[in-house]
């Protein structure tokens, strides 16, 4: 028995001696601005990834914990956690052992998997459940906000079609259960936790109000126009609020963190067609070249 236990700890610490350093390669690839990390997650660094054969006492942890909880709001809250963790876990595996198609791949199927349950367990919300809690509402918000963002980042660089069609199937389950919540909340909670947890000077909030259009998108779809409209009206209202930072002696360097921005194509090309359109920045060379750089890419698709 005593046999046994040491050659269980042994293949324990093997599984995690073969997962290299995070901090080797965020020195060779440094992230460009706006890119989702594992920090931006809430997460440690993940020391067991799906190709360690014990990974499956993580999930066994997760569903132990998620089966004591208590009320739809407490296992949705569960289900965030879950999928930041797979997230945490999907940014490890194609930072660190990118030519390891397989965990590539394995971590892209786990991340799917559980956004489907995060999206079901979103779905269940019932306003009562959110009624004066003001924490959780903000909670279940910053968490679409924050793996549309991912799902924009790895839809932006990870060219492989499977996986393409994967970030893009469940950046739609997530829109479609952000736009949900939003309808549910009411879009005066959404703005009141854009303007408690973001900088109207922070180039972040291009991003941000990109998410709001691909949540719009999916609110026409499911007929909600009232809702699509409200969207699209905050969108241009956080799109204006940045755009201060586009002139003045600041202007350089907000430009320049502008064109470094990550992000989707499509969006990014309505984002700079919306400031070219203000009369400060029509002709701008930079946002000009920028954008149609972004329309033969989409137009070409």
């Amino acid at each position: 028995m005593k046999s046994l236990s040491v050659k269980i700890c042994l293949m324990f610490v093997s599984g995690l001696l073969l997962i290299p350093s995070a901090s080797f390669a965020m020195t060779k690839n440094q992230l460009a601005i706006g890119s989702v990390t594992i920090q931006t997650l809430g997460e440690a660094d993940p020391a067991i990834l799906v190709s360690n054969p014990f990974y499956w006492i993580t999930d066994l942890t997760r569903e132990v914990k998620e089966g004591f909880s208590s009320g739809v709001a407490s296992r949705a809250v569960n289900r965030i956690d879950a999928l930041n963790r797979k997230a945490a876990e999907l940014l490890k595996a194609k930072t660190i052992i990118p030519e390891n198609k397989s965990l590539v791949i394995r971590s892209v199927q786990e991340y799917q998997i559980t956004a489907y349950q995060y999206a079901l367990r979103m779905d269940q919300l019932k306003a009562v459940d959110l009624r004066n809690n003001p924490e959780l509402t903000d909670l279940f918000i910053g968490s679409f906000i924050t793996h549309l963002r991912l799902l924009d980042d790895l839809l932006s660089s990870d060219k492989s079609s499977n996986h393409q069609a994967i970030f893009s199937d469940v950046r739609d389950q997530i829109a479609v259960s952000g736009a949900r919540l939003v309808g549910l909340v009411g879009i005066d909670k959404l703005e009141s936790y854009i303007a408690g947890n973001l900088d109207s000077s922070n180039v972040e909030m291009v991003r941000t109000a990109e998410v709001l259009v691909m949540i719009a998108k999916k609110s026409v779809t499911n007929d909600e126009l009232r809702l699509a409209k409200d969207l699209l009206t905050l969108h241009t209202n956080l799109l204006s609020k940045f755009a201060v930072n586009l002139t003045g002696l600041n202007a350089k360097q907000s430009i320049s963190e502008l064109l470094s921005l990550t992000g989707g194509e499509a969006e990014r090309t309505q984002t700079l067609s919306y400031f070219l359109s203000l009369k400060f920045l029509v002709g701008n060379q930079q946002l000009t070249g920028l954008r149609d750089q972004l329309l033969i890419r989409v137009f070409s698709r």
